[in-house]
């Protein structure tokens, strides 16, 4: 009897992949998180790079090395410009993807998360301390290599970015002179004299001259 009234074994329903639920959408999301978070840690060691190619240039400029300080600044500008295009680009990536009309510049987003992945790239290779420091060296290596960055940025610097470098160069340059022009008056001006201010032991005051007459 018991082969009657026994209850049929049920079929486990097959779970849904969870993977297959990830949608084209889905992936560009994840793409630009991973872009963004490369791009805020990028921001960090960026600022220290960007803080020692400033000071790299004032070093230069004060030797008199006026070509590698522009150089120096240079580099800097070309890091500055491609953080802001690649913040901006993210930024529209953004919107498009959370667009009502994302299906028809899917195409285009993916396109755009390629550029950024380069960009970022650009940006990690642009970030070696060493290279800044290489600036200061005057080793055949060293100017090799300094030649190797002016010829790569002289192609990527626009004329505004040309023009906002020699304004920061000339600005630079007007510092450091009105800095050496305070320190060289300090050093010229005579140290006050004190014996004035002295009485001398040896001098009869004037109050026991008259009383002695």
């Amino acid at each position: 009897m018991g082969l009657f009234f026994s209850k049929p074994k049920l079929t486990p329903k097959p779970q849904p992949n969870p993977n297959a639920q990830i949608t084209e959408k889905d992936s560009a999301i994840l793409e630009l998180k991973r872009q963004r978070d490369r791009l805020t840690k990028y921001k960090i060691q960026l600022n220290a790079v960007i803080k020692r190619e400033t000071e790299v240039a004032r070093e230069l400029l004060l030797q008199g090395k006026k070509e590698r300080a522009v150089l120096a600044l240079k580099k800097k500008k070309f890091q500055e410009t491609t953080l802001d295009k690649t913040d901006r680009q993210m930024f529209n990536i953004e919107q498009m993807i959370n667009s009502i009309e994302y299906t028809t510049v899917q195409k285009q987003v993916f396109e755009a998360l390629g550029q950024g992945q380069r960009a970022l790239q650009t940006l990690l290779d642009s970030m070696k301390v060493e290279d800044v420091e290489q600036l200061m060296n005057d080793n055949e290596e060293a100017i090799r290599q300094q030649n190797e960055i002016d010829e790569m940025l002289s192609g990527r610097l626009d004329e505004t970015d040309q023009a906002d470098v020699e304004k920061q160069f000339l600005s630079m340059q007007n510092e450091l002179e009105v800095e050496k022009a305070k320190s060289t008056v300090q050093v010229s001006q005579p140290v006050p004299s004190t014996s004035q201010n002295i009485p001398n032991s040896q001098e009869t005051p004037v109050r026991d001259v008259v009383a002695l007459l």
